[in-house]
């Protein structure tokens, strides 16, 4: 069970002042509250992603071309639910105030600090801006950042002044794998087991741009399969078939199921040197579905691409 850190302050009248509004869709993270009288002006969580944590002092080595090399500084490489959120907050409070708030929190809740600076003992103003563009300052203006972790959530903040402005950016990330029923990539024989018991199976793992047949980089290991499944047996023939959702008109969604198979075909083709008398490609548009339209997941499940044994 997550545990709210509470940050509680006792604030001057001439801290009180116009906070702004919250952009639409943003709200503060569940194990951090928000600073008194700062409004959020940017918000992005991600269920999965990959961060660079900057947990040292950063370095920015300039090349001959002007762009900035980071190699010297420290980061860690995670993954996992990542939540930015951008604060604003205007008036008379420190930004030594805000870092000393969140660490105090942290430590409370027995946090683990990695890494706390300030100003120019944070290193090179232009790696930081490189990093945080958004909040970017100059080297007179300061900022001050903070990165503590606790079984596998990192929590860091980092607070740029500019021209009497506090840009204060707090990073939560919860480290987890991606699960392992997220994407599927049958093996050539299981492909095979398939389609010898049912006549047919799906092929998990090939995706297309949307609204397109252009086949995705990462559809290759899927294609791998198939091509794998024809090469050893030498006498298979196979529908490619292509199936979409109900979104969109009916003629678009043949059209485009269509070319999807065509698409696979033609890969199959011109990168394994499959004969092209052994595949014919169809588009059955969205008359086959195997879940239903009405949810996100069904329709991607419709979304797909089937070998059907001629």
């Amino acid at each position: 069970m997550r545990l709210l850190l509470l940050i509680l302050f006792i604030l001057s009248p001439y801290d009180f002042v116009y906070a702004g509004v919250d952009i639409p869709g943003s709200k503060d993270h569940s194990l951090v509250s928000r600073f008194p009288g700062t409004h959020i002006s940017q918000y992005s969580q991600k269920n999965f992603e990959e961060y660079l944590l900057p947990i040292g002092v950063m370095i920015g080595k300039r090349s001959p071309e002007n762009k900035i090399d980071l190699t010297l500084s420290k980061f860690n490489q995670l993954e996992g639910k990542t939540t930015q959120i951008t604060y604003q907050l205007w008036g008379t409070t420190s930004s030594y105030e805000v870092h000393k708030a969140l660490e105090n929190a942290l430590k409370a809740k027995n946090y683990n600090k990695i890494f706390t600076c300030s100003s120019l003992k944070c290193g090179d103003s232009y790696a930081w801006n490189l990093k945080f563009s958004s909040i970017a300052n100059n080297e007179k203006q300061g900022r001050r950042y903070l990165v503590y972790n606790k079984n596998g959530t990192y929590i860091s903040q980092y607070i740029s002044e500019v021209a009497g402005l506090l840009f204060i950016q707090l990073n939560v990330v919860e480290v987890s794998e991606i699960s392992k029923n997220k994407v599927i990539v049958l093996n050539s024989s299981k492909l095979s087991d398939s389609l010898n018991k049912e006549g047919k199976v799906i092929v998990s793992g090939i995706y297309f741009d949307s609204g397109k047949s252009t086949i995705k980089e990462k559809s290759a290991i899927a294609i791998e399969q198939v091509a794998d499944l024809l090469i050893k047996d030498k006498d298979l023939r196979l529908y490619i078939v292509g199936h979409t959702d109900n979104q969109g008109s009916q003629e678009n969604n043949l059209i485009l199921s269509k070319n999807r198979a065509n698409a696979v075909l033609q890969y199959l083709v011109n990168n394994y040197k499959i004969g092209h008398k052994r595949l014919q490609s169809v588009g059955s548009g969205p008359y086959n579905p195997v879940s239903s339209n009405a949810t996100s997941l069904g329709k991607l499940k419709n979304r797909r691409v089937e070998l059907v044994k001629i």
